[in-house]
């Protein structure tokens, strides 16, 4: 992005975000942040990202998925999010302006009254300068409250070399002014902008999703397995509670609201213990999610206390003839009469796509458990797609991934966007009369996803 283009990005932000109440923050990705405004515009949430691999600014029409790895970044700040969220959340956008006419440094000013009428101010400064992109949270007097790097202390030796010497509670110095570049880049509409921005920004979490499935340690017991599932939901009750907190007098919506920041198992947890029965009652769900986030701490030293206990002795390996056998999933496709094709998520879980209506319906039948996920475009005829999960629950990304290929096997691929509904299959019902791949749902769930991204996890994906 130059700077004409990061121009036209801030302008559009002041014309179509001001105004706006910033009702939720979340971490999409390492160095980013995803903020959700209170507006009547098409696209109300903003992120920015001063993530090494893709420094951006854009706005979209929904939130990216969660990141949710729990791994320590060495140079980012973790407690940003954090302190942005509780900082600024119910703040009003009042302005958005660029610092420099020649620089990609822009400030977001908010403005809140609270109950006793006292006024309160805050900048959000962005600065997207290359390799030195920062984002500073300040007061009315230009103090440094948070920053989304790590900053050196005071008195050490890496504080005194540094070219800009910041420090928690000081005033923030200017940034550097920036070369004069050589000549003037033209920018592109923007529109054609935003686009690039967003998919640029959803094939990076693509890539940290795939590298957090590939770089997880091995579970060295069945206890400890136990535990990380626990942890999991523990991590998306805090998700909960964070989104739940402007909701607490629309309890009607709840169970929208948690789908789009929890998992499927999380709405089933809550499910079997009543707690989304209409009407939902409001504080036993937010007594329970309390309880079970106040449990993340505790169940992280028994992670890593049951993943230090020495591994169990293996059985002995089968013979080599066991090894030649296929699997399960195989022998089932060997059989089966019509054209499909077997996948594998980046968290591990199979999934098979069919090439016909009568292919699909056989799918149904072949793979019949009735746990496994069923995926469809939503208003384009294409393949079904239906997610192998055995008994485990699949993350975000694996439902993103089974998204993508119902997706890119639909009418439906050369669309921007597509929604894809997905359910398990005991929630599916074939009408007594309607035609073949005619297919009835008593309970779906939806996710928007952008069929381009397919080609780059293409092999990864299918092999």
């Amino acid at each position: 992005m130059n700077l004409a283009e990061f121009t036209a990005v801030v302008e559009h932000i002041r014309r179509t975000l001001a105004g706006g109440k910033l009702i939720r923050v979340n971490e999409p990705a390492p160095g980013a942040v995803a903020m959700t405004f209170d507006v009547e515009s098409a696209e109300p949430v903003l992120v920015a990202s001063i993530h090494p691999r893709c420094t951006t600014l854009f706005t979209a029409e929904a939130e990216p998925p969660l990141y949710t790895s729990a791994k320590p970044q060495r140079l980012l700040n973790a407690s940003f999010v954090k302190a942005l969220e509780h900082t600024v959340r119910g703040f009003t956008l009042t302005g958005a302006a660029l610092l420099w006419p020649d620089d990609r440094v822009a400030r977001l000013s908010f403005h809140h009254v609270d109950e006793y009428g006292l006024e309160k101010d805050r900048v959000l400064q962005l600065e997207l300068t290359g390799r030195v992109a920062h984002m500073f949270l300040l007061t009315e007097t230009e103090r440094v409250v948070s920053s989304m790097r790590r900053l050196h202390r005071p008195g050490t030796k890496e504080f005194r070399e540094a070219m800009r010497q910041i420090a928690a509670g000081k005033p923030l110095p200017p940034p550097p002014k920036p070369p004069r570049p050589e000549r003037e880049e033209a920018a592109a509409p923007l529109k054609e902008v935003l686009r690039r921005e967003r998919e640029g920004f959803a094939r990076l979490q693509a890539e940290l999703a795939g590298a957090a499935a590939r770089s997880e340690p091995k579970v060295r017991s069945r206890q400890a397995a136990a535990l990380r599932e626990e942890l999991a939901l523990a991590y998306q009750a805090k998700s909960a509670l964070a989104v739940l907190g402007p909701f607490s007098l629309a309890p009607a919506g709840i169970r929208e609201i948690l789908g789009r920041v929890t998992s499927e198992g999380f709405i089933q947890r809550l499910e079997e213990r009543a707690l989304l029965d209409e009407p939902v009652e409001f504080n036993p769900l937010v007594s329970y999610l309390q309880r079970l986030a106040g449990s993340a701490e505790k169940l992280e030293q028994l992670v890593a206390a049951a993943e230090k206990q020495p591994a169990a002795k293996q059985p002995p390996t089968a013979p080599d003839t066991a090894k030649s056998r296929p699997d399960a999933v195989s022998a089932r496709l060997a059989k089966f009469p019509h054209r499909a094709k077997r996948g594998r998520t980046s968290g591990g879980f199979d999934f098979i796509v069919t090439f016909s209506a009568e292919g699909n319906l056989a799918a149904l039948k072949a793979f019949p458990a009735p746990d496994n996920l069923w995926f469809h475009a939503r208003d384009f005829p294409g393949s079904y797609v239906i997610l192998l999960t055995g008994r485990r629950t699949p993350e975000p990304v694996d439902l993103h991934e089974a998204a993508l290929a119902a997706a890119a096997h639909s009418k439906g691929k050369g669309e921007a966007t597509v929604e894809v509904c997905y359910t398990k299959l005991k929630y599916l019902k074939k009408p007594r009369s309607g035609k073949a791949g005619t297919i009835l749902r008593t309970r779906e769930s939806v996710l928007t996803v952008r069929p381009a991204l397919f080609r780059g996890l293409r092999g990864e994906l299918l092999g």
